[in-house]
């Protein structure tokens, strides 16, 4: 049978998935550790004096450790700290599910993203976020959260990120991406009650005219989400060029103290002494017998 545990709180479905499903992150529980970090997983914060990333082996929702993001208060510009992994195989039309568990404690927000990337030229073209079904915000206790994604045409690679935005402390634990393992719908069966010519023509009909209105929803649904990919791309661009500006500045200051110290460690150079030449050369003074003549 499949089974799942959950540590205190009751069960999860983080770690229950349906019955079968493959978990495609590697190491969602963060138990496994390479030179003090999770390993397959990467941490990026924007610099802020007391930011931090860290692995906390003080517990977690589904084991001994989890990883945390703390930002003491919110950037001038949101670069949405985050640790990451990512995913490169053909991903392509799959249903998937994200979910996982998050604690917070005083948080702006708190989510789960699934980016869905394109590499040549590199774009996202769709964000999915657990925060669009519901915000997680202030402080909670370990709460599971889920979002589910149609990966685009297009996507060369996905990126799950566990995000803080704003200011304060989240924890994130048990985080499952996989395949959604539910039937399609079943459609009516054809009525073939009248065989008459008239309703073969009118079936024919019908369907000509269900078929040219699913090509417009169709192609309706494609524009919306090429918008918002476009939306998506320029936010995740200046996000980017703000992390950029921010490191710049600084490496400025770290630049400027450094000519400081310099300068103040040698000292400045003496001049040379002068050496005589014929303009500075004082006239000879007769002595001795010449003197007397």
């Amino acid at each position: 049978m499949f089974s799942c545990r959950r540590w205190g709180l009751g069960l999860t479905i983080t770690a229950c998935l349906a019955a079968g499903a493959e978990n495609l992150l590697k190491n969602p529980s963060f138990e496994e550790v390479e030179s003090g970090y999770p390993a397959h997983w990467r941490q990026s914060v924007s610099p802020m004096e007391g930011a931090y990333a860290r692995l906390d082996d003080t517990g977690g929702f589904e084991g001994s450790r989890c990883v945390a993001l703390h930002n003491p208060r919110s950037y001038e510009k949101e670069p949405a700290n985050n640790w990451s992994q990512n995913l490169v195989s053909d991903y392509i039309g799959m249903e998937l599910t994200l979910s996982g568990s998050v604690k917070t404690t005083d948080v702006t927000e708190a989510a789960l993203w699934l980016q869905c990337w394109q590499r040549d030229p590199a774009r996202i073209l769709r964000v999915f976020s657990t925060g669009d079904n519901s915000r997680l915000t202030g402080t909670k206790d370990w709460t599971t959260v889920t979002t589910r994604a149609k990966v685009p045409v297009g996507t060369d690679f996905l990126v799950v990120r566990c995000v803080l935005k704003g200011q304060g402390t989240a924890w994130f634990d048990g985080i499952a991406l996989a395949a959604t393992d539910e039937p399609p719908p079943k459609g009516k069966k054809p009525d073939t009650s009248d065989t008459s010519d008239r309703s073969d023509k009118s079936d024919k009909a019908k369907s000509a005219g269900s078929s040219a209105l699913a090509g417009t929803e169709d192609s309706i649904k494609r524009l919306r989400e090429a918008n918002e990919a476009l939306v998506e791309t320029n936010r995740a661009l200046r996000e980017s060029n703000s992390v950029l500006s921010e490191q710049i500045k600084v490496l400025q200051l770290e630049l400027q103290s450094l000519r400081e110290q310099l300068r103040q460690a040698v000292p400045a150079p003496t001049a040379p002494a002068q050496e005589p030449t014929k303009e500075n050369v004082p006239p000879l003074v007769p002595h001795g017998d010449d003197a007397e003549e």
